[in-house]
């Protein structure tokens, strides 16, 4: 199981949190899933002043636990999803489990 706990700070710094829970490197601000993992890739595009965005497009062959830690500072996301050949889900947000 990957498991990666962080803080949502910034998208760079997630990044650098993934790259680390997965033993690899940022290579032009993008992180490359490690064969024994699976394959595929995260990566962080800047849009504009203050804007930007996360482009996930990876298969995994392990589960993937992702954990974000609570801070004060606001942060706002926007998320668009498009999850195939899944076999179970689930979000969990304070006490609601979806």
């Amino acid at each position: 199981m990957i498991e990666i706990k962080y803080e949502l700070t910034s998208y760079h710094r997630f990044l650098e949190q993934v790259a680390k829970s997965l033993g690899t490197k940022i290579i032009e601000n993008t992180v490359y899933f490690p064969d024994d993992t699976g394959h595929g890739y995260i990566k962080h595009i800047e849009l504009a002043e203050g804007v930007d965005a996360l482009l996930c497009c990876f298969r995994l062959t392990t589960d993937l636990y992702l954990e974000r830690k609570k801070n004060k500072k606001e942060y706002y996301t926007f998320c668009c999803d498009f999850v195939t050949y899944i076999k179970e889900f689930s979000m969990t947000i304070e006490q609601d489990s979806f």
